[in-house]
């Protein structure tokens, strides 16, 4: 009803959709008076019900305005102002209306009076699920009409003395079960609808919050078992949404001491009520137990270690427990933000760097977080990419470590963290999401919160979210020489380079080329692509290793898309050891049986080494050497060969290469070779080369592909 009005605002109506609502909203609820002295069974109540489902439907969508229909009013000192006088009695009526219901909800007799429709079995059974989802929609309303109308004075004054009134209740020793129910769910009515809960005495705050965990309904002989399974299912709801409100000004109040005690008591309580709570009253259980794995965990900017047993074992039940309660939940809305919390806690810095720690010192060791990282990995699969991507995009942060570590004077804390889940990261790396149907998908993919995460680039493929994500926090890391800590070289990077290597770049593929798009040809593309990422992190100690490896893949049967990268990955590992690599080139040019593919490819590195923007990184290893060194007639004893290639790429690549050396190694000043000269032939093609003007238009041609040819840029994730 709400959308017509609304929708019909907005075409033919010269009246807002507030304007149709109001009237029906206030002759409906000035039956509430009524309704509350006689009996929820008359005629008129169900006048009233209708009214609130408006009232709170408008305040949702935010269509109840007008003159004098609770605009919210700023004083001169920037205080909200009271809503007007008719607005604040339509409240008081409404508020009071709800408490009414909740009352009869929770009274054994009414409870009783309609246990046909409330006979079942289990906790969670239908019958015992319509009253919690009755309890739950009263809460609602209440909490619609508070965040609506902020400033009401009517309903703050009315639920202060009854928050008040209802704790005391509770808290006393003479209240039977019933009561207990009754005054618990009135307690979370009144703070969901306002209520201060800087009423209750600081000093007994703690011990209602106690009070409230250990609550049990009892019952007696009288109450049927189908009354009691209801009784209980809103004395869960009411209990959890009760302590979801206090804990948080408890928690901000008492010093952690103080506080531990409680929030070690919930974890211990929250993990045995989780399947005797209804699915409505997930959520508020799932609050408790975040708000106080929140305060109990240690803080990142905390420099105390914790590694004994105890805490881990509480740590394995706090996840244990939200893990639990994320399955549970029925709404999938409701799944995505518990999951969303579950990754803020868990991965954080602190936690992901003691872990590691306590790993490195016993591999055996409890590690609750990289155990709850695998299953959520697994949970994900290819389908259920919202899942992956939410859980990367967090612990990926949380390995970069603290952004102001404790020990100015160390080395960077970046990257520790990820060191347990260095196979892991290898194989997300070739990770590729399934392509859903749009139908299917309620969200895209790249809108996942990024408050205070790594920003993927706006291009980033759809399939490629989680391996963005890590390439991004590779690409954070620093440099192996500028901070970096030798664990995270030897212990994570290095494991992953020679992990992509052996496993996928070097694996052969029998028969015929890859079929493109494939997953073999998928995964080979992204292990190369990864590598070129990884390319800065190859080091002194593994550059001879890694050449062998990547020089054995030249030779493989590979798609031009593929190739590509694997001369992106060469250079740059060329550009970085020039001497280990500039040997093997020299080896491998030299052979005679080489397959098109493999001249080709060593030409593009060559050029690109020997002609182009890279040659100062690749000569620099003749520095203070003899230009007619050894190894300069080498690299052009293996390039004049290719100069009679079948295949003119390779060809052009060789007269270009061959023009740039043999000045290099002779003494081309003059034509006229004296006597005695063995190299004369060396002098005679040079100046073919450089004088033939079909020479010079193709070197011409060439040397700009080099010059422009740009590895650095396609060795970033973006």
């Amino acid at each position: 009803v709400t959308l017509l009005c609304t929708l019909s605002s907005s075409t033919t109506s010269s009246k807002t959709a507030g304007e149709l609502l109001w009237p029906a909203i206030h002759k409906g609820v000035s039956y509430a008076p009524g309704a509350i002295i006689v009996d929820s069974s008359w005629p008129k109540a169900d006048h009233v019900t209708r009214a609130l489902v408006l009232l709170e439907s408008g305040c949702r969508l935010g269509v109840l305005s007008g003159l004098g229909n609770g605009e919210l009013v700023i004083d001169q000192n920037q205080q909200m102002m009271p809503p007007p006088p008719n607005i604040e009695g339509l409240l008081q009526k409404a508020v009071n209306f709800i408490l009414q219901h909740i009352k009869a909800l929770t009274t054994w007799e009414a409870v009783d009076g309609n246990a046909t429709e409330r006979r079942g079995g289990a906790t969670r059974s239908d019958a015992t699920q319509r009253v919690s989802s009755k309890f739950a929609s009263l809460i609602s309303q209440m909490e619609a009409l508070h965040e609506a109308y902020p400033s009401s004075m009517a309903t703050s004054n009315a639920v202060d003395s009854m928050l008040q009134l209802s704790m005391d209740t509770v808290t006393s020793e003479t209240a039977d079960s019933v009561e207990v129910v009754k005054y618990t769910a009135l307690a979370y009515a009144s703070l969901s609808v306002g209520a201060d809960p800087e009423v209750l005495p600081s000093s007994e705050l703690i011990q209602a919050c106690r009070t409230l965990l250990n609550l049990e309904f009892r019952g007696d002989a009288t109450i049927s078992k189908s009354d009691r399974q209801a009784a209980r299912s809103i004395l869960q709801y009411a209990k959890w949404g009760t302590l979801s409100r206090l804990l948080p000004v408890l928690l901000e109040k008492k010093s952690l001491e103080a506080s531990q005690g409680l929030c070690s008591d919930l974890f211990e309580v929250a993990l045995d009520s989780v399947h005797a709570t209804p699915a409505d009253a997930l959520l508020p259980l799932f609050e408790c137990v975040l708000i106080s794995a929140q305060h109990w965990l240690p803080q990142d900017e905390d420099e105390s270690k914790v590694d004994d047993r105890s805490f881990t074992d509480h740590l394995e039940k706090i996840i244990s427990t939200l893990f639990t309660l994320m399955k549970d939940t029925p709404s999938s809305r409701t799944s995505m933000y518990m999951l969303n919390e579950i990754c803020s806690l868990i991965f954080r810095p602190r936690l992901l760097l003691d872990e590691a720690a306590r790993l490195e010192e016993e591999c055996e060791a409890p590690a609750p977080i990289r155990d709850a990282f695998h299953k959520l990995i697994e949970m994900a699969g290819t389908q259920r990419n919202h899942i992956s991507t939410c859980v990367v995009s967090w612990i990926a942060v949380g390995w970069l470590g603290m952004k102001n570590d404790i020990n100015k004077d160390s080395t960077s804390t970046c990257g520790i963290g990820a060191i347990p889940y260095s196979k892991v990261i290898a194989n997300l790396l070739l990770h590729k999401e399934a392509k859903l149907d749009e139908s299917s998908v309620h969200q895209d993919p790249m809108s996942a919160a990024t408050s205070g995460k790594i920003q993927l680039p706006p291009e980033t493929n759809a399939l490629s979210i989680v391996r963005g994500f890590l390439l991004l926090f590779i690409s954070k890391l620093p440099d192996a020489n500028n901070g970096l800590d030798p664990k995270v070289l030897s212990k994570l990077l290095h494991p992953i380079i020679f992990s992509l290597l052996d496993d996928v770049c070097l694996k052969q593929v029998k028969g015929s080329m890859l079929t493109t798009g494939s997953l073999g040809y998928c995964q080979k593309m992204r292990a190369w692509q990864s590598l070129c990422v990884l390319s800065r992190f190859v080091t002194n100690d593994i550059a001879d290793s890694v050449c062998n490896k990547i020089f054995s893949s030249l030779d493989q049967t590979l798609h031009g898309q593929i190739r590509y990268f694997v001369e992106i990955f060469t250079i740059q590992c060329a550009r970085l050891h020039p001497e280990v690599f500039g040997g093997m080139f020299v080896r491998e040019i030299r052979q005679t049986n080489l397959t098109l593919q493999h001249v080709s490819s060593l030409m593009i590195i060559g050029g690109n080494l020997i002609v182009g923007r890279y040659q100062v990184d690749f000569f620099r290893q003749f520095e203070g050497e003899n230009v007619n060194g050894v190894r300069l007639h080498e690299v052009l004893a293996g390039t004049l060969p290719w100069l009679s290639s079948t295949q003119g790429f390779s060809r052009a690549i060789a007269q270009i290469i061959v023009h740039k050396v043999i000045p290099l190694v002779v003494d081309v000043t003059s034509k006229e070779s004296e006597g005695g000269e063995s190299d004369w032939f060396l002098k005679s093609m040079y100046f073919f080369l450089d004088e033939n003007p079909e020479m010079k238009r193709l070197r011409t041609k060439q040397s700009k592909v080099f010059e422009t040819y740009d590895v650095d840029r396609m060795c970033t994730p973006e």
